[in-house]
């Protein structure tokens, strides 16, 4: 470790190069020597030593004392006076600037060197004493909790800018005051005056008191604070006052009634959340012997993401505060009203009398939640779907109600929009079903149960082969081939049609191309693959179906991906991913055309190939309206130019009259049902042979 850097201010030439040669051969880098004060000034405002040994008769007209006294001010530094003169006069005037050693002339070298080992050590312990007070001062002065510390008489000795701020009394004021006449601590609960007992503080066996939260009194306000005092103690462990800490409470009072709020509602309606409903739920279960009779309201919105979705999500979020206030109009004061999450709420009415009373309620709440709202300059429209449980002495838990309102709820918004639905045996044998459904579902995932079937789609002025639709169907070990209608929405919902729809995308294509590349049909054979909701908007959608068409060599423009109106209308997305489709190549088809609610300014707006009409519109019994919207539809795809394919055609009469109209395909019975692979393979060999199917009567150029 380097020695210090030391300034000489001597007048006596020897005596300063004695001390010079002395100090450096001790190792102490002498940096300057000068005989006049303001000399020394001009160099150390440049250059700072670590010390400076300063004789009291100096050059010039500052003395030493005059000199130190400037150095101490602007830089702290430790002075070592040297002096001839020891009167008192000049012994005072030297201690007033606090030095280090004071050496009478002549001295020897070893007490000059002792002095300045002395001094920097004493330098540096003051320094270090220094920066903790600066340290603690600093720390004390910026907390937020007021900090009063008094003697053993109780009269203060500190106090930081909060205590001053929360009392209310000037810092200079507080010093030397008696705490109690000070700090005013009213107890919440007795309304009693806390009293300092100083004596009582002292001799306790235990440091720290923490006290109750009290009121704190002052001349302008009460404010609860929670007060706590430690005794102060010395190295000897001698008492020698106490420590007051006050710590304000309003804002951390305010913070817990909020954090209690929100544990128990709805961060947007403020309507009680899922865990209230729940825990009062199960209460009411476990105390049923109460012989107050309950029943439980599942909503859900009809349409609400629609709404979200078209007008976006403030307009929805206000939506649902305006249905959140009505339906607390609408209950009593001891029912309860929860959102759930979404756009579900529940009600729990409680102590009802017979079933009449709560469809009563029900078809009010119906009502009201069915009223125009005008949010943000929009009139918007909704509906609601309720499934209703009248709680009886079989549920012991709450989400045995929850699962049975559930399903209620699912059977009223199959009715239609704004209908209400009592959960009853049949329900539940329904829901057992369903959750049986679902297991073998998975179970036939891992087995490879679930397969493909391809039904033929032809064109109708020809009777020619144009392609298939890829159709899903379930080899089930005991039941035989099922259709989708009795698994597709327990599929879909639970999300394993995602979890197998890319698998069967690439068998599909796999096997199309395989069967065009044998039998060269021309033009190329098309495939028709349907497209879940989920599966549409999934992220990766556009990768995935480039990536299965490189794979298999299917090219994008003979696959036609299949949505329903109801996809395209769930989101403001759909028309985009429609649109990075047909950039990669792939047709877009509408499926189901004419059971939705798209609108004609999404339809032109929207890039699609073909309109699939519905097959409730083409039966030929369905009489004149049927075949009307069904001719609509032909027009309607004609001036948006797409092409039009017919569902269920299942005779030559009703494919004759798609003839008429101008429908470009058909698929139905009447030409083939679905057929597994090895029965369509058979099928296409016969097209490939010449073989058509068109009605008997029909023009067709042969």
């Amino acid at each position: 470790m380097s020695k210090a850097s030391i300034v000489i201010v001597e007048d006596e030439v020897i005596v300063a190069l004695d001390m010079q040669q002395a100090l450096r051969a001790a190792g102490y880098n002498v940096i300057g020597s000068f005989s006049r004060g303001e000399d020394a000034l001009d160099f150390i405002a440049q250059q700072c030593p670590d010390l400076v040994v300063m004789d009291i008769h100096l050059q010039g007209q500052l003395d030493g004392i005059s000199t130190a006294e400037q150095l101490q001010k602007v830089y702290g530094l430790p002075i070592i006076y040297l002096t001839a003169y020891s009167d008192s006069e000049t012994l005072g005037r030297a201690k007033a600037t606090e030095p280090y050693a004071y050496l009478v002339k002549p001295f020897e070298d070893r007490d000059l060197l002792s002095a300045i080992e002395m001094g920097l050590y004493r330098h540096r312990v003051d320094q270090r004493l220094r920066r903790m007070e600066r340290l603690y001062s600093s720390t004390l002065n910026s907390v937020d909790d007021a900090i009063i510390t008094t003697d053993t008489a109780g009269l203060i000795k500190f106090a930081n800018p909060t205590a001053s701020n929360l009392l209310h009394v000037p810092n200079d004021v507080l010093i030397g005051q008696f705490i109690g006449d000070v700090v005013k601590l009213l107890d919440r609960e007795s309304q009693m005056t806390y009293q300092f007992d100083l004596e009582y503080l002292i001799q306790q066996p235990n440091h720290h008191l923490l006290l109750p939260r009290q009121m704190l009194v002052n001349d302008q306000e009460q404010l609860m604070v929670a007060p706590s005092i430690s005794q102060i103690r010395e190295e000897d462990d001698r008492v020698a006052g106490i420590v007051l800490v006050l710590r304000d409470m309003r804002d951390l009072d305010a913070a817990e009634e909020h954090i209690r709020h929100q544990a128990m509602h709805d961060a947007l309606t403020g309507l009680s959340n899922r865990n209230v409903f729940i825990n009062r739920l199960q209460y009411i279960l476990d105390h049923y012997h109460l012989q107050h009779q309950h029943a439980v309201l599942f909503i859900d919105l009809d349409r609400f993401k629609v709404i979200n979705d078209s007008l976006g999500h403030i307009v929805g979020d206000k939506l649902l505060i305006q249905v959140g206030q009505r339906l607390e109009r609408c209950i009593r004061s001891h029912d309860l009203v929860a959102r759930l999450g979404g756009d579900e709420f529940t009600i729990l009415l409680d102590g009802i009398h017979d079933l009449h009373d709560v469809l009563r309620i029900t078809d009010r709440l119906l009502t009201v939640v069915a009223e125009p709202y005008h949010i943000d300059g929009y009139k918007v429209f909704t509906a609601a779907s309720i499934g209703i449980v009248v709680i009886d002495d079989h549920y012991k838990h709450y989400h045995e109600v929850l699962r049975d309102v559930d399903s209620a709820m699912y059977r009223a918004k199959s009715q239609g929009r704004g209908c209400r639905a009592v959960f009853d045996a049949e329900m539940h044998v329904e829901a057992l079903r369903t959750l049986q459904v679902e297991v073998e579902l998975r179970r036939a995932v891992e087995r490879n149960e679930l397969c493909l079937h391809y039904q033929p789609i032809i064109k109708l002025a020809t009777g020619e082969l144009s392609g298939f639709e890829a159709l899903l169907r379930w080899n089930h070990p005991t039941q035989g081939v099922i259709g989708p209608a009795s698994f597709f929405a327990i599929a879909e919902e639970t999300g394993i049609l995602a979890q197998i729809g890319w698998k069967l995308l690439r068998e599909s294509c796999e096997q199309i191309w395989a069967w065009q590349t044998e039998f060269q049909f021309h033009p190329p054979l098309e495939l028709s693959v349907n497209f879940t909701h989920r599966q549409f908007f999934q992220a990766n959608l556009i990768q995935q179906v480039q990536t299965i068409l490189a794979e298999t060599g299917m090219p994008a423009r003979h696959l036609c991906a299949e949505i329903t109106e109801g996809v395209m209308m769930q989101s403001n997305r759909a028309v985009e991913v429609m649109r990075e489709l047909r950039e990669l190549g792939v047709q877009v088809h509408i499926d189901d055309f004419g059971t939705g609610y798209a609108s004609l300014n999404l339809l032109h707006n929207a890039p699609i190939d073909v309109l699939k009409i519905d097959r409730a519109f083409i039966h030929t019994d369905g009489g004149a309206s049927n075949h009307s919207i069904a001719q609509l539809i032909s027009l309607m795809a004609r001036s948006l130019g797409c092409a039009v394919v017919a569902e269920g055609v299942e005779d030559a009469k009703t494919a004759q009259m798609l003839i008429e109209m101008g429908c470009d395909f058909g698929q139905g019975w009447w030409y083939s049902k679905a057929l597994p692979p090895e029965e369509a393979h058979a099928l296409i060999s016969r097209f490939a042979q010449g073989h058509v199917m068109v009605p008997l009567n029909a023009n067709v150029a042969q």
